[in-house]
């Protein structure tokens, strides 16, 4: 693909009003910003012999070791993806995403109130914590909440979009033997004044469930997971008071929101819907005149499908947010713990304790049942 004619049609379709609010994935897919970051790094390792299509299939290093590899030795025509290993491992998490077909997820906005009035018992170890399919996937969770905002270190910020998550298998250098990792990159919206569909802001996350941290809770996992990503990569932590240091209080947050609703995946009857959007738009013939023909392009773009998981407003049993009521239900909060069953009550699996709406005349109402999440 000729460079300049990328770089021209990724500035036209960049300000297209359908990118600019389409989900982070679908900016980068649609503008073709992550075709050209994965034909950028492909030639930096055709240099080095090595083939990327091999690391995104057998996932053997993560993103953030790539980057980290790219910044520090990797030559080409086109420069390196960034000056900064993060950056870059955002950039990669995407491509390598792009390259896999992950799924775009969408919680629903119940879903995510009672998640985030849901705590996670100290007992739940990050072995638990897994990815529901076999590749990536974009987690659509928007919260515009003043404690989700993403800030520019210039006094704007970006409200949050959703995370992409991506599970890695690289070889610890010292043992030989395969390590697990999640990897996220959370992402902001772009906001309703922008004009550019890559106007927006993300950051690149790993948590390692290896070396012992399997045995870790959860809690535990993402409050340190900042402390080991800047060792390993031999970065200076934020200073304290900056937009860095605000936004890894909000990251921790996003990835501690993200992680529960990966639980909630796991459950046996997970509510979920498929919307075949982008799907049932290239089943239709193109129209051949060609001012029609343009229009059913422009439909295409900007458009997705997504799986839709978690109940309604009516199903979690909140209405519409307390509609005709003098006070809106809310949650008394819930928890995720590991519940004793079997014989004497000897084993242990995973449950969800729904958080207990609270009706505006105070009288409880649980929710439909509690879930064992598998192990």
């Amino acid at each position: 693909m000729d460079m300049q004619k990328s770089l021209d049609s990724l500035h036209s379709l960049m300000l297209e009003p359908r990118i600019i609010r389409a989900p982070y994935p679908i900016r980068q897919r649609d503008t073709g910003l992550a075709q050209m970051t994965v034909e950028a790094i492909s030639e930096v390792y055709a240099v080095e012999g090595i083939s990327f299509d091999t690391i995104s299939s057998d996932r053997s290093l993560t993103a953030a070791q790539i980057g980290d590899w790219l910044t520090k030795n990797a030559k080409s025509s086109r420069g390196t993806p960034s000056d900064s290993p993060l950056f870059a491992a955002s950039q990669i998490t995407v491509a390598l995403s792009w390259l896999e077909k992950g799924p775009i997820v969408e919680a629903t906005p119940a879903l995510l109130e009672m998640l985030e009035n849901t705590d996670i018992d100290d007992s739940i170890t990050a072995e638990q914590l897994r990815m529901p399919m076999p590749r990536s996937l974009y987690l659509l969770m928007p919260r515009t909440g003043e404690e989700y905002r993403l800030y520019d270190g210039t006094g704007g910020y970006f409200p949050l979009e959703g995370v992409l998550i991506r599970e890695s298998h690289p070889i610890d250098p010292d043992t030989g033997e395969s390590e697990r990792w999640l990897e996220f990159v959370v992402a902001s919206s772009t906001t309703a004044a922008s004009k550019n569909a890559l106007d927006d802001a993300y950051y690149y996350r790993p948590l390692s469930i290896s070396k012992g941290a399997e045995s870790k809770s959860i809690l535990q996992l993402i409050a340190d997971y900042d402390i080991e990503l800047y060792a390993r990569l031999g970065l200076t932590p934020p200073e304290p008071g900056s937009a860095e240091e605000k936004n890894e209080a909000v990251i921790r947050r996003v990835v501690s929101l993200a992680s529960k609703v990966l639980l909630y995946l796991n459950i046996p009857n997970v509510r979920r819907a498929d919307h075949q959007g982008r799907s049932d738009l290239l089943r239709t013939a193109p129209p051949k005149d060609p001012v029609k023909r343009r229009k059913y392009e422009q439909r295409i773009r900007g458009t997705f499908d997504r799986i839709v998981v978690g109940p309604t407003w009516e199903e979690a049993g909140l209405g519409r947010a307390g509609e005709g009521t003098s006070k809106r239900a809310h949650f008394r909060r819930g928890h995720f713990r590991n519940q004793a069953f079997g014989s004497g009550l000897s084993q242990r699996r995973l449950t969800w304790i729904h958080p207990t709406v609270v009706g505006a005349q105070g009288s409880d109402s649980p929710l439909p049942r509690d879930y064992a999440l598998k192990r």
